[in-house]
């Protein structure tokens, strides 16, 4: 397969640095939050008409704004690791309880 030629090159110091907001994200955001702001008190009021379990919902829903989801533990890392690896592993965690104990 032929590869197309361009002038682009990763980390060739076009585009956005790493980490910058892309300005149209800014923007709507930006919209986002006046709009719930210039409507906290009728969406207050709506809140409160919802049933129980219908404001329970919405709340879980806006939950994920405001606190970050919790990372799930993958153990899979642990296949790849050699004994040596794990053994030291084992060691760095005795010594870290030992050290909390005493």
């Amino acid at each position: 397969m032929a590869k197309n030629k361009t002038s682009f090159k990763p980390g060739g110091g076009g585009g956005r640095k790493p980490g910058s907001k892309n300005k149209s994200d800014k923007s709507l955001r930006q919209f986002v939050t006046d709009f719930l702001n210039q409507n906290r008190d009728l969406l207050q009021s709506d809140f409160k008409k919802l049933k129980p379990n219908e404001r329970f919902g919405v709340f879980e829903k806006l939950l994920k704004y405001s606190i970050p989801p919790l990372q799930s533990l993958s153990l899979s890392n642990f296949d790849n690791l050699t004994h040596e690896q794990l053994d030291s592993i084992i060691e760095h965690l005795k010594k870290n309880n030992n050290e909390k104990e005493g």
